[in-house]
């Protein structure tokens, strides 16, 4: 928890970016964080942890930063899913659409669901094209009806399956039955959601599948491991 006596509220107000700044020892960066890519990744992400502790993240000065968690889709430590989602929501608040590339590149070549579906509804926003409620509705089913003690019935599993297997809109089906089948359900689940998500993307395009499943095997390991063996499908890079 935070001190917020007056000197707290003194320094943030006076040195809002005094944290991020001098993130490590010898580390001096300009208020506009010129030189930031060129820092360890190590002292990229506490600069980036430092901010939002602060309340500082969100900022128009931070564009650099945002660029670099969008071209490296994270750092390798364990915010980077949602160190990468809060850059995309800064670059979508601030209007950047000079970076719109870089999410492009992400939804192209993803490393983790999470951050391949915020690209992906990003990208749809830009384009002015909305995600049926219907489709995230029927995949939030699916992903319930892995959740230990669930009150997803077979018929109500079923019916869900069939809805997203009918939509027309197959790219949002692909993002939104992955992020259902590339996880597992919790403690005291079962694999009867993902399993169910996994049927529905038996019947879309499999090389589009296969694809997606190898990039996302990067960052993902055992549980896109899991999908691909279920779906028949070798995670050997063909490209």
């Amino acid at each position: 928890m935070y001190n917020h006596g007056w000197p707290r509220k003194l320094f943030c107000l006076t040195f809002p970016l005094l944290a991020a700044v001098l993130a490590t020892p010898g580390t001096v960066l300009a208020e506009d964080y010129t030189g930031y890519a060129a820092l360890p990744e190590i002292d990229r992400d506490r600069i980036v942890w430092n901010l939002h502790e602060q309340h500082q993240w969100g900022l128009p000065q931070q564009k650099p930063i945002c660029r670099d968690l969008l071209e490296t889709q994270g750092y390798s430590f364990a915010n980077q899913i949602a160190w990468t989602t809060d850059a995309i929501d800064l670059v979508q608040k601030q209007g950047w659409k000079d970076l719109s590339p870089l999410i492009s590149k992400i939804y192209e070549r993803p490393k983790n669901i999470w951050i391949y579906e915020r690209a992906f509804r990003y990208l749809r926003s830009q384009e002015g094209k909305s995600i049926s409620t219907n489709i995230v509705a029927a995949a939030d089913i699916l992903k319930d009806a892995g959740s230990y003690r669930t009150a997803v019935s077979n018929e109500d599993l079923s019916a869900a399956k069939e809805r997203l297997v009918q939509e027309a809109d197959k790219d949002a089906v692909t993002v939104y039955t992955l992020m259902v089948a590339g996880w597992h359900a919790g403690k005291g689940g079962t694999d009867r959601g993902r399993k169910a998500a996994a049927d529905v993307l038996k019947g879309l395009d499999r090389e589009t599948v296969a694809q997606r499943l190898r990039q996302l095997r990067q960052g993902m390991g055992a549980e896109i491991e899991w999908v691909a063996n279920y779906l028949g499908i070798s995670l050997e890079d063909h490209q």
